[in-house]
């Protein structure tokens, strides 16, 4: 297996799940994008491992964080795709694994609660995506060398507001399985949520690469596109219907994302 190959692996990973806003879209430039792709590739697994409820009891999926852990360190080789490229991107791009040690300590505090996870202030939800999301922020900015106080702030906030639109959309999945991230009321949640958006959206501003701020303005766009679609639904009282984005969605995500900031 190539380097090659093993970047496609992950870039065909990134292209089969569906998520709120793109992931190593053709935008960003591909260089970037390979290293973008095996970042989420990792976090997908981790992701993945957290979640195996019948598969996997809890000491087996502990070990395998650990293991995953062990795989951004470098300590511990392997010939599978998805390892090969993080670990040469940590390498070239200069990462630090601290970054994904975080996200893999929101998975660990997943599959340790099982089917118990539950988040009783607001406080405790923002200090989840502490783990869960701004790590994720904070890497794409590393690897494009923006990584400043500032820009890693903002960064933070879309982040954060990325994962509690998730957090919305999957609610009625989540509490079905004993697992509550949205302690406030649906409509105060979106506000607060909408804020963080408002916030975070400078993140753009900083960044260097044209290509990459309309990466990011595309990020912001489906999420906040997401945000309305789960407005509308709270509203019309319509059900538990999961909502997704769609080709109808189309635009208005691009409205959002040719305005200006």
């Amino acid at each position: 297996m190539t380097l090659d190959d093993a970047y496609s692996h992950c870039l065909s990973i990134a292209r089969s799940h569906y998520e709120n806003f793109p992931v190593a879209s053709f935008l960003l430039p591909r260089e970037l994008r390979k290293h973008v792709a095996a970042v989420y590739a990792i976090a997908r697994m981790g992701d993945d491992i957290a979640d195996e409820h019948g598969d996997k009891n809890v000491d087996e999926r502990m070990a395998a964080l650990d293991f995953l852990d062990s795989i951004v360190d470098g300590t511990d080789p392997r010939d599978e795709p998805v390892f090969v490229a993080v670990q040469h991107t940590i390498k070239t791009c200069r990462l630090s694994p601290s970054l994904f040690h975080r996200l893999f300590e929101a998975f660990r505090r997943d599959a340790a609660g099982g089917k118990n996870v539950a988040y009783g202030t607001w406080d405790a939800v923002l200090e989840y995506c502490r783990y869960s999301a701004n790590p994720v922020g904070e890497i794409i900015l590393s690897l494009s060398g923006s990584a400043t106080p500032q820009a890693i702030d903002y960064s933070n906030d879309v982040c954060t507001a990325l994962q509690i639109t998730n957090f919305l959309q999957d609610r009625e999945v989540d509490m079905s399985r004993g697992r509550n991230y949205v302690p406030l009321t649906v409509e105060e949640t979106i506000y607060r949520t909408r804020l963080l958006f408002k916030r975070g959206r400078q993140v753009v501003r900083c960044v260097p690469s044209l290509r990459l701020k309309m990466e990011l303005k595309a990020i912001i766009a489906g999420g906040e596109t997401m945000l309305d679609k789960i407005e509308h639904q709270s509203q019309r009282l319509s059900g538990n219907r999961r909502v997704t984005l769609t080709s109808r969605d189309f635009p208005s995500l691009l409205l959002r994302l040719l305005n200006p900031l």
